[in-house]
C-alpha cells in the first residue's frame, strides 16, 4: 500500500513539474529596410499546439515562426507592444509580451504637398492618396510605399519622409463617378531636405465615358485586339496585332508595355495619355459597342483608323 501511495505522489509530482516547464517564450530578429522594418519572430519552448499573435500596429498571425513588416513614418523611434498566446495539447494557455523598439523607416526627407481643387477651383477634401515608387505598381495600384493618405478640407495633404527618387502617385475621389483628369510622376528626382508642390484638378466624369465604363466588365479589363491599321496617307493597311486592356477605372495598358490613363472629353473624343510615350493621343469614335471599336486616332500627328475587336 505505501508503495502505491509513494508511487502515485511521484506520478503527482511528475506532471505538476511537466505542467510548470510550459512557459514559453519568444525571441526576435529585426531587419532594418528602407521602407518597412522586417521583423522574424520565434516561439521558444516546447509542447506548443497553437499560437496566436498580435504585432502591435494591428497585424496579427497564427505562425509559429512569423515574420512581421513594420512601417514607422515618425520620423523617430516607436515601441510597440508584442503579444503571443499559445496552447499546449493540455489545452494549457499562457500569454507573453514584449516591448520592442524600432528605428523610423523615413526613406528621406523630401517632402510633398498636393493641392486637390475642381474644375470651378474649390478644395476637394477626402481625395485618396496614393504614393509608389516604380511604374508598374502605380500602373497597377499595388505595392505603395506609403499608406494611402487623404486631402483635407482645404483639398491639401502633405506626405513626408519621401526618398530621393522619381515617384508616382495616383490621386483618387469617389471612383467610377468622378475622377481626376491624370495621376502623376514627378518630373525629376527628389532630394532630401527639399520641399515639392504640386497641384492637382478634379472633373466630373462625362456620359460618355460612364456609358464606355459600363461597357466594361467591372473592375476586370475588357480586352481589345487591334485588327488592323488604316494610314490615311493612302499608306498600305497594317496588321498590328496587339491587346489593350481597358479597365473601367481609366487605366489602359497593352501587350507592348504601353500603358496610361483614357478619358472622355466634352466633344466626346477619347483622350489616351500614354504615360510610357510621354504623350497624349486623341481619338474620335467613329463606330463602338459591346464587341467593335472604331476609332479615328491622331497618334503625334499622324491619323489613323483603327479597328479593334473584344477578346474574352
Amino acid at each position: 500500500m505505501k508503495k502505491y501511495i509513494y508511487l502515485c505522489m511521484l506520478c503527482l509530482i511528475f506532471f505538476a513539474c511537466k505542467k510548470e516547464e510550459f512557459e514559453p517564450d519568444f525571441s526576435y530578429e529585426i531587419v532594418e529596410g528602407a521602407l518597412t522594418t522586417a521583423v522574424s519572430f520565434d516561439i521558444i519552448g516546447s509542447d506548443i499546439q497553437s499560437a496566436d499573435w498580435d504585432f502591435g500596429d494591428g497585424g496579427t498571425s497564427s505562425e509559429r515562426q512569423p515574420t512581421h513588416e513594420y512601417r514607422n513614418l515618425s520620423g523617430q523611434p516607436k515601441e510597440y507592444l508584442v503579444t503571443l498566446i499559445v496552447k499546449n495539447e493540455n489545452g494549457n494557455r499562457r500569454e507573453v509580451r514584449k516591448k520592442i523598439t524600432l528605428a523610423s523607416n523615413a526613406a528621406g526627407t523630401a517632402k510633398l504637398t498636393l493641392t486637390v481643387k475642381d474644375e470651378f477651383g474649390n478644395p476637394v477634401s477626402g481625395a485618396l492618396v496614393t504614393i509608389h515608387g516604380e511604374k508598374e505598381p502605380w500602373m497597377n495600384k499595388k505595392k505603395a510605399l506609403f499608406d494611402a493618405v487623404t486631402t483635407d478640407v482645404n483639398g491639401q495633404v502633405t506626405i513626408d519622409h519621401l526618398p530621393e527618387k522619381i515617384i508616382y502617385y495616383n490621386v483618387e475621389k469617389g471612383e467610377r463617378n468622378n475622377r481626376f483628369t491624370r495621376t502623376f510622376f514627378t518630373a525629376d528626382t527628389l532630394r532630401n531636405a527639399q520641399s515639392y508642390a504640386e497641384n492637382v484638378v478634379i472633373r466630373p466624369i462625362a456620359a460618355n465615358e460612364v456609358l464606355f465604363s459600363r461597357s466594361l466588365t467591372g473592375v476586370t479589363p475588357k480586352k481589345w485586339l487591334i485588327t488592323k491599321l488604316e494610314l490615311a496617307e493612302n499608306f498600305p493597311d497594317l496588321h498590328y496585332p496587339v491587346r489593350s486592356d481597358m479597365y473601367d477605372d481609366g487605366r489602359w495598358l497593352d501587350s507592348n508595355g504601353r500603358y496610361g490613363l483614357w478619358w472622355f472629353e466634352d466633344d466626346e473624343t477619347i483622350i489616351y495619355d500614354y504615360f510610357s510615350s510621354g504623350g497624349i493621343v486623341e481619338s474620335t469614335i467613329i463606330e463602338l459597342t459591346d464587341q467593335k471599336f472604331v476609332a479615328d486616332i491622331n497618334f503625334f500627328g499622324i491619323t489613323i483608323k483603327t479597328y479593334m475587336k473584344v477578346i474574352e
